[in-house]
């Protein structure tokens, strides 16, 4: 999710979370994955 990053990050012109500033404050840029991983018994 790159609604966190601040909004002087040019680069991504999407949505941003409400109350997301220019510098601060801010989230993280990492995009976590998530994945089920099922293993034979």
């Amino acid at each position: 999710m790159r609604k966190g990053l601040p909004l002087r990050a040019d680069r991504y012109p999407g949505p941003h979370f409400p109350g997301v500033g220019r510098d601060h404050p801010k989230s993280s840029d990492h995009c976590p994955v998530a994945m089920t991983l099922t293993r034979p018994n």
